[in-house]
């Protein structure tokens, strides 16, 4: 399970829908052992099916631990993309699909097995 704050997850909806109809990304930080800070890449592709970013351009910063992104599509399940990422990036990987509400929020593992989100 993870533990993340209640008051970030609510400005990250808000970052995915105002990025709709285009899908929304950034890295997840977590202090101590609670996901509490986001860390924005610039995006050079952004459309409703996918978002990228050169690589390098994310910043060593330790205290990264996963991801988050938007389904516009309204479908939280990963993609085989999306598993492929979830591998290199962390351990907490959130998908939200639109309307991008608290019940449409979905966290898998770096496996892509789906894991309980605890709001503090």
């Amino acid at each position: 399970m993870e533990k993340m704050s209640r008051i970030l997850l609510l400005d990250l909806l808000d970052g995915c829908k105002q990025t709709y109809p285009n899908e929304f990304f950034a890295y997840l930080g977590k202090t101590k052992d609670v996901i509490d800070h986001f860390i924005a890449v610039p995006i050079f592709y952004q459309t409703e099916d996918s978002v990228a970013y050169y690589k390098h351009t994310k910043p060593v910063d330790f205290s990264i631990v996963g991801t988050i992104h938007s389904h516009p599509s309204g479908n939280s399940s990963p993609s085989s993309a999306d598993k492929h990422s979830f591998f290199s990036e962390g351990n907490a990987h959130i998908i939200v699909s639109y309307p991008y509400t608290l019940d449409r929020v979905a966290v898998y593992d770096s496996a892509g097995k789906r894991i309980q989100l605890e709001l503090v």
